[in-house]
């Protein structure tokens, strides 16, 4: 169990450090702190993560802003009751950005999750293999500084039994690199 973690958080950081999201030049470096929404384990999870420069963008009429696309990898740790799972993903993400009136950024992400327990706290969670969808908004701050809320919802999408999924939600911090 103890070595499953640390080779995750190994696997983890070359990912986060190697990964394809190296090929686009990095944009935002970014950590949040979240817990289990509506759920009696209380689980909770801390991340790292990175946003790739924008791949495509499209701008709009300045009445529908502009639409982009990036990687987004990110590294964290779930705990629940004393007991914790670490965790990495990868994949793509959706961005929507009103440049000219609102400091907010939407954005959009899935991505295939590993995870390196089965179990938080006793209750399974349906294996290590996982995919993570998520909404989040970003409150522009600065030019290079935003904070956000997240919430996001991960499960196996039925691969396997039982599928209880996690729901959680966030709130973080991102600086522009």
């Amino acid at each position: 169990m103890k070595l499953r973690s640390n080779l995750l958080l190994l696997c983890g950081a070359v990912l986060l450090s190697a990964s394809p999201v190296h090929a686009f030049s990095l944009d935002h470096l970014g950590f949040r702190f979240g817990s289990e929404v509506g759920e009696p384990i209380r689980v909770r999870s801390a991340e790292a993560y990175l946003l790739s420069e924008p791949f495509y963008e499209k701008s709009f009429d300045p009445l529908y802003g502009e639409l982009s696309l990036n990687a987004v990898a990110a590294v964290g740790v779930l705990r629940a009751e004393g007991d914790w799972s670490t965790m990495a993903r990868l994949g793509p993400g959706v961005n929507w950005e009103d440049p000219f009136t609102l400091p907010l950024v939407l954005r959009l992400d899935v991505s295939p999750t590993l995870m390196s327990q089965e179990s938080l706290a006793g209750r399974k969670i349906g294996g290590i293999f996982h995919f993570t969808s998520a909404f989040q908004i970003d409150l522009k701050m600065s030019e290079r500084n935003s904070l956000h809320y997240r919430i996001q919802h991960t499960s196996n999408a039925g691969l396997r039994r039982p599928n209880p999924g996690l729901d959680l939600h966030f709130i973080g911090f991102s600086r522009k690199i």
